[in-house]
């Protein structure tokens, strides 16, 4: 999970009913271009069978809602085909050092540039 500064939509009752983790798995992939889980890949990459085969009885019902996030909260070239999602997750943007980076999963570390990311913070790199 990656530290933001508050977001004003967290009051918004559509998204109310959605997992934390869903919304903070869609900032992180919209802010720092971090990968998610099958399910809502393949929700940014619009793609109904895939995304109701795999969601759990949790985000089954949310889907709409979490459909709208992704049309009213995150940029239109990060989502919408598998196009868009492979081309947003090649261009990677790391935390800048100093950014907090606190994964609550098993993320590898990611390479980008001269900035690595580690679970807790980006730091310059000679690699």
């Amino acid at each position: 999970m990656i530290d933001h500064a508050p977001q004003p939509f967290l009051n918004n009752q559509t998204y109310a009913r959605i997992k934390p983790e869903i919304l903070q798995s869609l900032l992180d992939y919209g802010h720092f271009h971090v990968p998610t889980g099958g399910f809502l890949e393949a929700v940014l990459c619009n793609d109904l069978h895939g995304a109701c085969s795999q969601a759990d009885d949790d985000n089954l019902p949310e889907l709409p809602n979490i459909v709208k996030f992704c049309y009213n909260e995150l940029r239109g070239d990060c989502w919408g085909s598998p196009e868009k999602v492979k081309a947003w997750l090649l261009n990677v943007r790391c935390p800048r050092p100093g950014e907090t980076y606190m994964d609550s999963g098993p993320h590898t570390d990611i390479m980008a540039g001269e900035l690595r990311v580690t679970k807790v913070t980006a730091e310059r790199s000679a690699v």
